[in-house]
């Protein structure tokens, strides 16, 4: 034999006994691990043994029975613990840990919540339990009257998790497509702000497969013991409950992850979060609060004031070394994850099309495009358009309390969802505050009547129309002094600060996802700031060639709040349309006038809101996005002459809070 040879030989006889002591040293820790853990065995047979002392174990009846009040007695326990909390909203010490300060809850939500839940008990989790304890007896499972080690009941669970959580986020993608979304899966997302029994609201089709199926799956590759199996589904019941219940408690697992899916729907399929992060489905999320806040919480002080939305509301109770970490951390999400605010992105939509949106201030989407509805004509008009509009692409539907039209609107998108043309989450609603409903009150009941008459549950959207608040007298929109001039509703300036507080209840109620303002010069805007714990992500004001607003546009974006425009073509003004700088840049491009100052709105980082009510040119004003205008000609347009704005209400300027002398 060679040398060569021999030298492997030993190698390999050094390799085999280096694997048998690993073998041996793992099989040690095993049965250590197992003498030690002996007493939690004997106490896990002991339950085990009580329980089943009350059913046949011979009959498959008996054990369907079992496993059914085990299932739902666990589920009815805690679940109405956690709906009488979110109820009642007492003892507050314990409501104080809400994630989402969302509206209280009504008994009629909590009775169809439960109503439903039970139904899909007694018929889909009924069934499938049948099923499972009938094929038991037909594989290989294990049957011993002794519950199996600690050990192999801990190594067990292991594999039956991660193989849970492998078939719960494919499967609860493909809910997600929009074939599943429109028909099963959007009953289960009516909870954007989850309470705990809405872990079972939902279609009987989705509890079977991505309630059922990813929690079996495991137990059937293992061939576990009962046990084993009943531990599983009382561990799968408690973090369900706990993921849905929108509570984050002391020491107990953190439901931010799913809560944040149920608030953005697009973001964390899964329960731990790698396949999210292999797939780049918590891109979002981890650049959110929500990631920071999803962990053991160790203190009495809730998280979301620990880590709160805005460090400037931060809570100086909290301990010195808690409010070191929380600025430490602020600090670095700063240095190291920049904002994508103004980022323009490709924006999926659940019915396969995509629409060029900018981010905004709060991580959330505007679509560039906006389809404005200001004197948009008469109910039948107005339905064509919106339909013509949105099989045309738009995604974003603007309209406004003054506009007097949010009820057809309603309408026809109700239409336009029942025909699957769309769903409500594919489509963006703005609506504006009109300025007689000021007062803290009335902003809330504006926004509610908003809601009811556009028949949605939340708003993406809410503005405040002017910064100017009107005297509130009944029916009258433009209450006014014989001399014509606006009634304030105070003579004192600056008062729209108080009103902003109402919109900022307005998100944290969830009527609305985001708020803002409109026709706000720079002055008000700073103001504002000074005092606004949530910041506005945009201010829609005129904005066109003749009126490029470029001072209030760069303080704009300097503060992270977008400009949107309207009248971008300044009405379809003629001179505009006809301006020799637009015409000529249009003929190299091969596109109209209109196109040019479009297109220089959007490359400013402005988005627009345009309207029309024939359908080619409702077509044409999408089409945007297949030219882009060079630095030369971006410059020549900013050098066409400045005019007057065209859009002003009747006797306001002598309103202390008139924006319109200044940018």
């Amino acid at each position: 034999m060679s040398t060569t040879t021999l030298k492997l030989e030993q190698q390999k006889q050094q390799s085999q006994e280096n694997n048998h002591s690993d073998i041996n040293y793992l099989s040690h820790v095993i049965t250590l691990t197992d003498q030690i853990s002996e007493p939690a065995r004997d106490w896990i047979q002991f339950i085990f043994d009580k329980y089943d002392s009350n059913f046949d174990q011979t009959s498959i009846t008996s054990q369907i029975i079992s496993a059914m009040i085990l299932t739902m007695g666990c589920f009815w326990l805690i679940g109405s613990l956690y709906t009488l909390l979110d109820y009642f909203q007492r003892p507050k010490f314990l409501y104080r840990y809400k994630i989402q300060d969302n509206e209280q809850i009504t008994l009629d939500d909590i009775i169809e919540t439960a109503k439903v839940a039970f139904w899909n008990q007694i018929t889909v989790q009924l069934l499938t339990t049948t099923i499972a304890f009938n094929l038991m007896n037909y594989l290989p499972f294990d049957k011993n009257y002794r519950v199996p080690p600690v050990s192999t009941i801990i190594y067990n669970l292991v594999v039956f998790i991660f193989l849970q959580e492998i078939a719960f986020y494919y499967l609860h993608r493909l809910l997600h497509h929009k074939i599943f979304y429109r028909y099963v899966h959007k009953i289960h997302h009516k909870w954007q702000a989850p309470i705990s029994i809405s872990a079972l609201y939902c279609h009987p089709f989705e509890h079977f497969l991505a309630n059922l199926v990813p929690v079996l799956i495991g137990p059937f590759v293992m061939g576990s013991h009962r046990s084993t199996i009943s531990i599983w589904l009382l561990i799968v019941h408690i973090v369900t409950l706990n993921d849905h219940s929108g509570y984050h408690f002391p020491l107990m697992p953190s439901p931010e992850f799913h809560d944040y899916h149920h608030l953005m729907f697009n973001q964390n399929f899964g329960r731990m979060g790698f396949l999210d992060y292999f797939h780049g489905t918590s891109e979002r999320y981890f650049k959110s609060k929500y990631s920071k806040r999803h962990q053991v919480l160790l203190s009495l002080t809730p998280m979301k004031i620990l880590i709160p939305d805005n460090i400037k509301s931060f809570n100086c109770s909290i301990f010195c070394f808690c409010l070191f970490v929380v600025i430490i951390l602020n600090v670095c999400d700063a240095l190291f994850n920049p904002t994508d605010f103004g980022r323009i992105v490709d924006h999926p939509h659940r019915d396969g099309s995509k629409s060029k949106q900018i981010i905004l201030n709060n991580g959330r989407c505007l679509p560039m495009v906006a389809f404005g509805t200001w004197q948009l004509g008469n109910d039948t008009v107005v339905k064509r358009a919106i339909k013509s509009a949105v099989t045309s692409g738009y995604r974003l539907i603007d309209t406004a309390d003054i506009y007097g039209n949010e009820k057809m609107i309603g309408d026809i998108l109700q239409e336009i969802f029942n025909e699957g043309i769309i769903n409500r989450d594919d489509i963006f609603i703005t609506t504006k505050v009109w300025c007689n409903h000021f007062s803290k009150p009335s902003v809330i009941k504006s926004i509610r009547r908003s809601m009811q008459r556009l028949k949605v549950s939340y708003l993406d959207l809410v503005l405040l129309h002017y910064p100017t608040g009107f005297k509130e007298i009944v029916g009258d929109k433009y209450p006014k002094f014989k001399n014509g001039s606006i009634i304030p509703r105070t003579w004192q300036k600056d008062s729209y600060t108080e009103t902003w507080e109402s919109m900022e209840e307005a998100v944290r109620k969830n009527y609305t996802r985001s708020i803002g303002v409109s026709n706000f010069n720079r002055a008000q805007i700073k103001t504002l700031l000074k005092k606004a714990t949530i910041k506005p992500v945009l201010n829609q004001v005129e904005s066109h060639p003749n009126l490029k607003q470029s001072l209030l546009l760069k303080y704009l974006m300097d503060e992270q709040i977008l400009m949107q425009a309207y009248a971008p073509i300044r009405k379809a003004d003629k001179e505009l349309l006809n301006n020799p700088i637009l015409m000529a840049i249009g003929e190299n491009h091969n596109k109209s006038s209109a196109h040019i100052a479009l297109r220089w709105q959007l490359q400013r980082s402005v988005p627009i809101v345009v309207k029309s009510s024939n359908p080619k040119r409702i077509k044409s004003n999408l089409q945007l996005f297949d030219f882009e205008l060079n630095d030369d000609e971006m410059k020549q347009i900013e050098t066409i002459e400045e005019k007057s704005r065209i859009y002003d209400i009747d006797g306001l300027t002598n309103h202390p809070d008139y924006p319109f002398n200044e940018e």
